[in-house]
């Protein structure tokens, strides 16, 4: 089982955990955290989230961050970002594809690090399929204009933390759990 240990935790922070998280008990302390409802937890962690951390291959092999609005991730949890195509980072992709994305929601004590490669997609119909009006303060030709394309993040492992939600690595609840893809799916992998 994949949870917070009552024990450690309260021994950790000398509070319950019920009484911690606003006041509410995870559900997830109780139940077995399979892959699919460690996804489901990945997901409502990027809904609350709403912006990330695009995290890519600087110079000099450094870390690049930047922060993006992502859209929703489909259902295999490749996400989607706009960018103008004489970024920096359109620049750093071309020469490593590997990239991290980096979510935080500090009132569910939550973190999701998603690792995986990211390709630079220039077709309209994607562009038209990846576009929200508000974009325009941005990109104001729209999704037909020159100066916006798109990042495809494709993940392969992502490590999720949502103490709310009670999903952390046991004994001690202070490391988190890991996904691997495998196949067209995701299994729990050691940290």
């Amino acid at each position: 089982m994949i949870g917070i240990s009552r024990g450690s935790h309260e021994h950790e922070t000398g509070v319950p955990p019920e009484s911690q998280a606003h006041g509410v008990a995870s559900e997830a302390l109780e139940q077995e955290c399979t892959p699919d409802v460690l996804l489901s937890v990945a997901r409502q962690t990027i809904e609350a989230a709403q912006t990330c951390f695009l995290i890519t291959v600087g110079q000099e092999g450094l870390p690049s961050a930047r922060v993006m609005a992502p859209f929703p991730p489909e259902s295999d949890f490749t996400i989607w970002m706009g960018a103008r195509p004489r970024a920096r980072k359109i620049r750093e992709i071309a020469k490593d594809n590997r990239a991290v994305l980096g979510y935080s929601h500090a009132a569910d004590g939550a973190y999701l690090s998603v690792a995986g490669t990211v390709t630079v997609v220039d077709c309209l119909d994607a562009r038209r399929r990846y576009w929200i009006e508000d974009f325009r303060a941005f990109w104001p030709d729209g999704p037909e204009g020159d100066d916006y394309v798109l990042l495809k993040f494709v993940p392969s492992r992502m490590e999720l933390m949502n103490v709310l939600r009670g999903v952390a690595a046991d004994p001690t609840g202070l490391g988190p759990v890991v996904l691997v893809r495998s196949g067209d799916g995701w299994i729990v992998a050691e940290g």
